[in-house]
């Protein structure tokens, strides 16, 4: 942004609203455009399979209590993540998170308390998910 020679911002209030780096001062906005739209919605349960089950719950497995997570995009790593709730003060550190992530976060699973690295925090770039997830992460605290 600090060397385009022109800015145009869509707004979307639909679009939750992120912590960090992302937030972009109005002066350095030289257009916007209000376009009102829902999220886009991907249902990574959809596609579950016995062999991705199988695949979560020995994945799972492996996961030790206090780990930090970086997770991948899709069934899989959903899957996974919904194996881990009698695991304890998981960290999470990743690009993205979907739907799998809320009832951790929600339950205390994942409170970030033994991470290195950002302690007490979860730090990610992007959700993707259901309806759900959106409108729970919007009611998130700041702390998780």
């Amino acid at each position: 942004m600090d060397t385009a020679k022109y800015v145009v911002a869509q707004v979307n209030p639909n679009m939750p609203r992120t912590h960090g780096d992302g937030f972009i001062h109005i002066s350095k906005i030289h257009a916007m455009v209000w376009h009102e739209s829902a999220l886009p919605v991907v249902d990574y349960s959809a596609g579950v399979t016995p062999a991705i089950e199988s695949i979560g719950r020995n994945v799972a497995a492996l996961i030790e209590d206090g780990a930090t997570l970086q997770l991948g995009i899709g069934t899989i790593p959903d899957m996974v993540l919904r194996n881990l709730t009698t695991h304890k003060d998981l960290g999470l550190h990743t690009e993205m998170m979907s739907d799998g992530v809320i009832p951790l976060i929600e339950s205390g699973v994942i409170n970030n308390a033994r991470k290195k690295l950002n302690t007490g925090k979860t730090v990610t770039s992007f959700m993707t998910g259901t309806e759900n997830s959106t409108a729970s992460c919007m009611i998130i605290p700041p702390s998780a």
